[in-house]
């Protein structure tokens, strides 16, 4: 019996069985490429970052903020893609390189593979790099304006007095001088206020671009008066009294305060402590007014700016309340329809302003239950009250609902007279 050896049957059909598995191979790659078919996707708005970059460099052009990236690559990784647009970076490498200007190429990461670049766009970025150096420098505190008349600004104090400037050196050299700006314009007492520092060049134009570190710093100023001026109140003088039945609520004075002067110092530290106006008179008032009221000067002795001030006076009617009863009417009832209202009478509690009260007639109120388009039955209406004067307003009822039964009235029935027995006479013999 004749035998093949398994090594002389591999070398005869070698050629076969690899026809075979490259013939495999294709058909396993077309269904592949049938089921997950190669595309081509852009990616935009992938952020830009830079890496490498020096502690004592700093970019000083403008870079975009993104970038867009164009792939090829199987289906199903574009997908993962674009679900996942975190897993794409765009940035840019510098290292060891000096204060200058480059062209430097967008490098990007794209970890799922299979994947192939297409393009990025922009390709290339111009990078303007200088070096970060900080300066120390001294604040120049500006004062703006002049305080209220009679009264003076004193030295200011700050909380600081240098500020260190950071930044590429080209504009840290720029920088000639650290503002602080105070407008203390018509101030009449001392402020504390914190106050933004600005970077100036040679020109006084500000440098931006640059870090200050503080930014800002807090300026007390204080203000005094001069001599021979005093800041004092202004008091109202009242004469009568306002309409019966009302009361005074509120006086209110603009300006509250004013300043006076006097070419004798003493005369002004002699004061009260306030000034009185001309007499206010209330006689009769019932109303909200306002007035422009001079002020009573003593002799000598002068006010600063307008020498009246304006008065605003409140006046409110004194409320109180009154309880009335009244009885109900009924009104809306149909033709042939009678109502039954229980109880007949209801406790009404108005309120408003005395005087109005003191005149209120009670039998010129009216309260009434509208049963328009009711059917016969018995419900539970509100009254309501009518012929309120002005001001008055009713707080409550008692009862506030009240059982109103509508029913058919009953029909007449007309009374027969008998007719008179006609009675003949008899004559009397």
């Amino acid at each position: 019996m004749n035998t093949t050896s398994p090594l002389r049957w591999l070398g005869r059909n070698l050629s076969t069985l690899l026809l075979s598995f490259l013939l495999a191979v294709l058909v396993w790659i077309s269904a592949v490429t049938a089921t997950n078919p190669n595309e081509q996707h852009t990616f935009s708005n992938i952020p830009l970052s830079v890496i490498s970059l020096p502690t004592d460099m700093v970019i000083t052009s403008l870079l975009p903020d993104d970038v867009s990236i164009t792939l090829y690559a199987p289906h199903l990784t574009l997908e993962r893609y674009i679900n996942q647009p975190t897993l794409l970076q765009a940035y840019l490498e510098i290292t060891n390189l000096e204060p200058g200007t480059y062209v430097l190429p967008v490098q990007t990461r794209f970890p799922l593979q299979p994947a192939r670049l297409v393009s990025v766009t922009p390709t290339d970025i111009e990078v303007v790099l200088d070096r970060r150096i900080s300066q120390t420098k001294s604040i120049q505190l500006l004062i703006q304006g002049d305080p209220a008349r009679g009264y003076q600004a004193e030295q200011a104090k700050v909380s600081d007095a240098r500020t260190v400037i950071t930044g590429p050196s080209a504009l840290v050299e720029q920088v000639t001088e650290v503002r602080a700006r105070l407008d203390i314009s018509g101030l009449e007492q001392s402020i504390t206020r914190n106050v933004t520092l600005v970077p100036l060049d040679v020109n006084g134009n500000r440098v931006n671009g640059v870090q200050l570190s503080p930014s800002s710093i807090e300026v007390s100023q204080p203000i005094s008066l001069l001599g021979g001026y005093r800041n004092v109140v202004v008091k109202v003088v009242t004469q009568g009294q306002v309409r019966d039945g009302y009361r005074l609520t509120n006086i209110l004075v603009s300006p509250p305060n004013v300043t006076v002067f006097s070419g004798d110092p003493q005369l002004v530290n002699d004061l009260p402590g306030y000034i009185e106006t001309q007499p206010l008179t209330l006689t009769e008032r019932d109303n909200d007014f306002e007035v422009r009221l001079p002020l009573n000067l003593p002799e000598d002795i002068s006010v600063v700016g307008e020498s009246s001030v304006l008065v605003r006076v409140s006046i409110a009617a004194i409320e109180s309340s009154l309880d009335i009863p009244l009885s109900v009417e009924v009104i809306g009832l149909a033709p042939g329809q009678q109502a039954k209202v229980s109880p007949e009478t209801v406790d009404v509690i108005i309120s408003g302003p005395l005087a109005v009260l003191d005149k209120l007639i009670p039998q010129e109120l009216r309260i009434f239950v509208d049963v328009t388009d009711l059917e016969p039955g018995v419900y539970q209406l509100t009254p309501q009250v009518d012929l309120i004067p002005t001001d008055v307003q009713v707080q409550s009822m008692l009862p506030s609902t009240l059982e109103v039964e509508i029913s058919i009235a009953p029909t007449s029935t007309p009374t027969l007279t008998p007719e008179a027995e006609t009675i003949t006479p008899t004559p009397t013999p």
